[in-house]
């Protein structure tokens, strides 16, 4: 995200930001997903109930993020220039 605030779209900069993070949240899900799939084939109880609280965790901040986008906006609000 720091990367993406230094150099945004310029005609879009929150959407650009809005779709970094939803990328990187979509990788945090596949990750969580594959631990779970790992942990299920280990039979390890801890393991399993540890990615499967993982992959809840993830997909919720998968749909806040959704949601809950104002402090953002006004990140971007306040550094795009007005003419």
């Amino acid at each position: 995200m720091s990367d993406y605030a230094k150099k945004p779209f310029r005609v879009m900069p929150f959407d650009g930001a809005i779709w970094a993070l939803e990328g990187r949240l979509d990788t945090f899900v596949s990750e969580a997903r594959k631990e779970l799939k790992q942990a299920k084939a280990s039979g390890d109880d801890q393991d399993i109930a540890r990615a499967e609280e993982k992959e809840i965790l993830m997909l919720h901040a998968c749909l806040v993020s959704q949601y809950d986008l104002g402090e953002l906006a006004e990140y971007f609000d306040a550094r795009t220039p007005t003419n």
